[in-house]
């Protein structure tokens, strides 16, 4: 079946813990230099993500001041790729906040309604990858354009949280219990969107998924490991 051709929408930014490791002072505060240290390995796997997945070319997407000032990233991705032989695309979506607070109610059932889309269906989407099963969410959302057409858009999310036992997950529930816990909440969180048209046939939607997990490996990795740990 020949995919689906898709018509890039304008994607509204929504952006993502569980501590595990941590390396304390002697007041019982985290220590800022592990922490920053952290951070900054975080950043860096954010930046060596390629502007090629498979067959598919990748174009920056500028990010909207407003989710900027509003999720004060540590890193901010938004990138639309594009297999320039069939003109099918999707776009992807990576957040690191050093703050769970700024990630709390920043996700597709919270944001992209507010912004305009209507969510006609969301359920959990266990994901297989090399780190183990992620337990995604799979959104649908539909919203009309400035012509009276109707988008329609299909949205992979998760989030990423340092050592826990569910730190792969889609559920808002787990990123709200970690904004309860001050060490929890400095450990920070990411978020990980894979957006396609919702004409995408299934096949090419999942061999997308496997293709840009398998890229941002380390990413999730580094981030789930925590501070004091390498990315072994």
């Amino acid at each position: 079946m020949k995919p689906a051709r898709y018509n890039p929408a304008p994607i509204v930014l929504t952006a993502i813990i569980l501590a595990g490791l941590i390396f304390v002072t002697r007041g019982g505060g985290m220590n800022t230099e592990y922490l920053n240290r952290y951070f900054a390995e975080v950043a860096e796997r954010v930046d060596e993500l390629p502007y090629r997945i498979g067959p598919y070319l990748g174009v920056d997407v500028p990010v909207a001041p407003a989710a900027q000032e509003i999720l004060r990233p540590n890193r901010v991705l938004q990138r639309r790729f594009t297999d320039p032989a069939t003109g099918v695309s999707f776009d992807l979506l990576v957040v690191h906040c050093m703050d769970v607070r700024d990630m709390n109610g920043h996700y597709p059932p919270v944001c992209y309604p507010a912004h305009g889309w209507i969510e006609e269906a969301r359920a959990p989407m266990p994901v297989a990858s090399s780190l183990g099963e992620i337990d995604a969410r799979f959104y649908h959302f539909r919203r009309e354009t400035e012509h009276f057409e109707q988008r329609r858009i299909d949205i992979l999310g998760f989030f990423i949280l340092p050592g826990d036992e569910h730190a792969l997950t889609g559920s808002g529930q787990v990123i709200d219990r970690a904004t309860r816990s001050r060490n929890t909440t400095r450990m920070g969180a990411a978020q990980l969107q894979i957006i396609t048209d919702a004409g995408m046939d299934p096949e090419t939607r999942q061999e997308i998924w496997g293709m840009v997990l398998k890229t941002c490996e380390p990413v999730i990795r580094r981030v789930n490991k925590g501070v004091g740990h390498d990315d072994a």
